[in-house]
């Protein structure tokens, strides 16, 4: 009696290990780019799809696996479910290997911003800033840079999918350079895309700051009633995006 109350006791304290053990190990592994949805029902989901998948892609030969202690990510896998959330037709226009190599010395890609900023006939267009971690061969290792551009949704045959976009390089040394310093500040760059006519009303301006970082420019007339708004985000290097005007 004593051996199989003492077996049973070993047993559960096995089980309390391994179920323990389980958890652990299950909570330190990454998301897998699987878990993406298999179906797009919004648009702005198939952009945070698409830079959740290629968050866990690497492109790096052996040399760059070297300066980052080994390898980086699921390497090219993730590649090619991010290539499918492109619309048929600017894969056609964009192959398979031109889309990799695009991504050549990048570790990692994570999303900072990504905003909705006009919809016309089924056509939405985004605003989206990343931050990548890229090799930086002269020096041996691994850099951060941004990038911000648009990208456009649409729904096609395959169900929604990015239609076209491009994004673009940050210049992160503008700030401490001096140049054009007004493109930093959300009222002026807000009050450059009105008419000059709605300029010639303006008495008064307020500023409205959104949780998701987007600042919302208000003119108003002498009767204090809004004539324009305009929406605003910054950039990593501080300059000022204008997303959409409303007059």
């Amino acid at each position: 009696m004593r051996g199989g109350k003492r077996f049973k006791n070993l047993f559960i304290l096995i089980t309390i290990f391994l179920l323990t053990f389980s958890s652990i190990t299950c909570t330190a592994q990454p998301k897998s780019f699987s878990n993406a949805p298999k179906e797009i029902k919004t648009p702005d989901t198939i952009i945070k799809s698409y830079f959740d998948t290629l968050y866990y892609a690497s492109n790096l030969n052996e040399e760059e696996m070297g300066y980052a202690g080994g390898t980086v990510g699921m390497s090219l896998d993730p590649y090619d479910d991010a290539y499918k959330y492109w619309s048929e037709e600017w894969r056609n226009k964009n192959s398979y290997e031109d889309f990799i190599n695009s991504w050549k010395g990048t570790a990692n890609v994570e999303l900072i911003k990504s905003f909705s900023v006009s919809e016309k006939n089924g056509s939405y267009k985004f605003f989206v800033e990343i931050k990548t971690v890229e090799s930086v061969q002269e020096k041996k290792g691994f850099g951060i840079f941004y990038y911000c551009g648009y990208l456009t949704v649409e729904n096609t045959k395959e169900g929604y999918k990015i239609t076209k976009g491009n994004l673009e390089l940050e210049n992160m040394a503008w700030a401490y350079g001096g140049h054009q310093s007004w493109k930093a500040d959300p009222e002026y760059v807000a009050q450059m895309v009105l008419d000059k006519n709605i300029n010639d009303k303006i008495e008064k301006t307020e500023i409205e700051e959104k949780d998701n970082g987007i600042s919302i420019v208000k003119f108003m007339d002498k009767k204090s009633k809004i004539i324009a708004q305009v929406g605003i985000t910054q950039r990593m290097d501080s300059l000022c995006e204008v997303l959409w005007k409303k007059i």
